[in-house]
C-alpha cells in the first residue's frame, strides 16, 4: 500500500467476485445473469478466490491473514473485476 506499513489488529474482509457472463447463453439467459437471477456455480469457488486475496495481502495490507476475524465472500455475473473491502473491527 505504497509507503504505509501493513494493519495491525483484527480486520474484516468483504470480497465480491464478478465473473463475466457466457456469450454462449441465449440473450434471455444472459439478461438474467445480469440482474442476478442466475449466479455462478462453475469454476472458481468462492475459497479458492478468498484464498488468494489473503496470500497475496499478507506483507501488503496486513501482516498475516491470521489477523482476519471476519468474511463475506460472493460471486456473481457482471464486468468481470474483483471487488475487495479491508477494514479494521
Amino acid at each position: 500500500m505504497g509507503n504505509t506499513a501493513p494493519v495491525e489488529g483484527a480486520v474484516s474482509l468483504v470480497v465480491r467476485a464478478f465473473l463475466s457472463i457466457p456469450t454462449s447463453w441465449s440473450l434471455k439467459k444472459q439478461r438474467a445473469a445480469a440482474i442476478g437471477e442466475i449466479k455462478p456455480t462453475k469454476r472458481p469457488d468462492l475459497d479458492n478466490i478468498l484464498k488468494a486475496i489473503e496470500d497475496g495481502a499478507n506483507g501488503v495490507v496486513w501482516r498475516d491473514d491470521c489477523q482476519i476475524t471476519d468474511t463475506r465472500v460472493s460471486k456473481r455475473y457482471g464486468t468481470p473485476r474483483v471487488e475487495v473491502e479491508v477494514r479494521a473491527s
